[in-house]
């Protein structure tokens, strides 16, 4: 874990990789905002150069006793410059819009990548946590690592050539105040430096402590939750758990402040010695009559501008580092590569119409554990047969699932269909021939028909929608709806949408897999929420319509089993026990103690009511 917090310190991305990155990117997508950035940045010095060398020639137009025309024009011509230079600068460098909008395209970027990354990274806890620093990154409007980037850096470069042209001008009066206006500012930088390392070396920290927090507030006002919340009045429960992340919050903060506040005082001392040491040789310069006094005024108006400009420049390069970190986060998230498909892959054709399934010895450990899930387990489906994968809960079955759909890798062994290595298909070719119902429904706010074919209303079959509603005896609820197979889905998007049963919801998903109609089937505990009457109707259902196709029914419960023609048992990640229900309730193993088990209570009820009947 200390190795993975230290090489969290070091970002992905240098400074000059993410600006060029940038720049190209806004050269490509918006190139108004790259030619307003360049061209604020010179007249920003224009602008500013103008600034200190008003006050001398008014007050050099006054000791030369110049007329009053000849004042007001110069006067004139030169106010009129420097008003038309800040009004341009004032309409060029207001980017704010541009520069929002270029957040909010990487803000799309973030959650198209979100929706197509390797699901094993995804469900991982370092993929939820460096999915939320890259959510901190973006979701902070200008205090976002994009906008924060670029802005400071191009603010870095105005202030650096501002930098470089009163150097030339100081160093007319003497190199020595340009070196100890640098040489002071420089401590300004190492304090600074200090704290941005602090910073990064503890973002990963607080974005754990800011992902738990997200967690329990969007749990909270989910209302798929608020009925168990308030029927075990969990509320206190809740609130002691957010009261402990928010006081983690409220230290991080402080911890954060304080070290701020310590680079802070570091600024103000320097400023008071650099300032006041350039202001005393300033003050001897004209007292000696070495300078004029209206070189006096411009010099001492420069060396208060340099000043700001160095104390700029280093605020700005910190700035800049600040938001290049954060901006890595965001970088390194959608530039995330996925695992590659095989470079000569192999075919769906090369299975010849057989999509039997074999499991060849294989183990699998969970990245960043030892344990296996799965011991060097054997299964074997040929096609057409159905099969119940039946355990406890962690024997392993779910686990199987996401093998088999590509999700992960084997640690060790080898997956076929149709005697093909799956690793050897395209990923995008393996799904294809594979439809999953999950125990976790997933209805989306989008229409029943886009929920059936999970595709868009232009790329979807209406009439397939509505055969498939049919098979599944959903169709007339369907039909039933105002907006029919239109009607949106979820309250959370629409808030007319409809709410389906528990019932109607398995019914729905039982249409969405005989709308992709695939050649494999797997049921990972689909109907775990149903009451017995409803959970027999539907395995009917699924025994009718899946004729032909390999199913693999995975359960707990013992109901699906007789649909199936063979049986495994599953226990600690091994398959231990193979056959029909007969078979296996004679040997008296484990699936005969769990049948024994889920059968008992009904065994009791019926030689209760004989007994009554007596």
């Amino acid at each position: 874990m200390k190795k993975d917090r230290k090489d969290e310190a070091k970002p992905k991305y240098s400074v000059w990789s993410n600006i060029i990155y940038l720049y190209r990117y806004i050269a490509k997508n918006d190139k108004v905002l790259l030619v307003f950035s360049i061209v604020s940045i010179l007249l920003s010095a224009v602008f500013h150069y103008l600034y200190i060398y008003l006050p001398k020639l008014v007050l050099g137009k006054v000791i030369s006793k110049a007329s009053a025309a000849d004042m007001l024009i110069s006067i004139g011509l030169f106010v009129g410059l420097q008003l038309l230079v800040g009004c341009s600068l004032s309409y060029i460098g207001n980017t704010g819009m541009r520069l929002d909008k270029m957040r909010q395209q990487f803000c799309v970027k973030l959650f198209t990548k979100s929706l197509t990354c390797d699901y094993g990274y995804l469900e991982s806890s370092l993929g939820q946590t460096r999915y939320q620093r890259a959510k901190n990154s973006l979701f902070n409007g200008r205090e976002s690592g994009v906008v924060k980037l670029f802005d400071n850096w191009n603010w870095m470069l105005s202030d650096l050539l501002c930098f470089i042209l009163f150097s030339a001008v100081l160093s007319q009066l003497n190199i020595l105040i340009v070196v100890l206006l640098v040489g002071t500012s420089l401590i300004n930088y190492f304090a600074l430096k200090a704290y941005r390392r602090y910073e990064q070396k503890n973002k990963t920290r607080w974005a754990e402590t800011d992902k738990k927090q997200n967690y329990i507030i969007k749990t909270s006002s989910d209302y798929t939750s608020g009925k168990d919340i308030r029927l075990y009045s969990m509320s206190d429960l809740f609130i002691g758990f957010r009261d402990i992340l928010l006081d983690k919050q409220v230290k991080n903060s402080r911890d954060k402040n304080m070290k701020a506040l310590k680079a802070s005082y570091v600024d103000v001392l320097i400023v008071l010695l650099r300032d006041g040491l350039s202001y005393t040789y300033l003050a001897y310069m004209t007292i000696t009559k070495q300078i004029s006094v209206p070189d006096f005024i411009m010099y001492f108006a420069a060396i208060t501008q340099f000043s700001k400009f160095v104390a700029n420049i280093i605020e700005a390069y910190h700035s800049v580092s600040s938001g290049n970190l954060s901006f890595c986060d965001t970088r390194e998230y959608i530039e995330m590569s996925d695992p590659a498909d095989p470079e000569d892959p192999a075919s769906v054709s090369d299975m010849n119409g057989d999509y039997s399934i074999d499991f060849e010895k294989v183990t699998f450990c969970y990245p960043g554990t030892t344990e296996p899930i799965l011991d060097s387990i054997d299964i074997h489906i040929k096609k057409g047969e159905k099969i119940a994968l039946v355990g406890i809960n962690g024997a392993g079955k779910t686990t199987i699932v996401k093998l088999l759909c590509g999700f992960y890798k084997p640690t060790s062994g080898v997956i076929k269909i149709g005697g093909v290595d799956i690793q050897k298909l395209k990923h995008a070719d393996l799904i294809s021939i594979i439809s999953t119902v999950f125990q976790d429904i997933a209805i989306f706010p989008f229409t029943i028909a886009s929920n059936v074919s999970m595709k868009e209303k232009e790329m979807t079959d209406e009439k397939k929608v509505m055969e498939c509603l049919e098979l599944a005896g959903l169709k007339d609820y369907v039909c039933s709806l105002p907006k029919g197979s239109d009607t949106q889905m979820q309250r959370v998007i629409y808030d007319d949408g409809a709410i389906m049963s528990g019932g109607q919801q398995q019914k729905l998903l039982l249409a969405r897999s005989l709308y992709k109609d695939t050649h494999i089937l797997i049921l990972d505990e689909p109907t775990a929420a149903l009451d017995p009457i409803a959970e027999r109707e539907m395995y009917e259902k699924y025994e009718k319509l899946t004729e032909n196709k390999a199913v693999l029914f995975i359960s707990h419960r013992l109901a699906s089993t007789r649909f199936c023609d063979r049986i495994m048992f599953m226990e600690n990640g091994k398959i231990t026990e193979t056959g029909s229900h007969r078979q296996l309730v004679k040997q008296g193993g484990g699936y005969a103690g769990m049948f024994d088990i889920q059968s008992h209570y009904y065994k009791e009820n019926i030689t209760a009511e004989g007994e009554a009947s007596l």
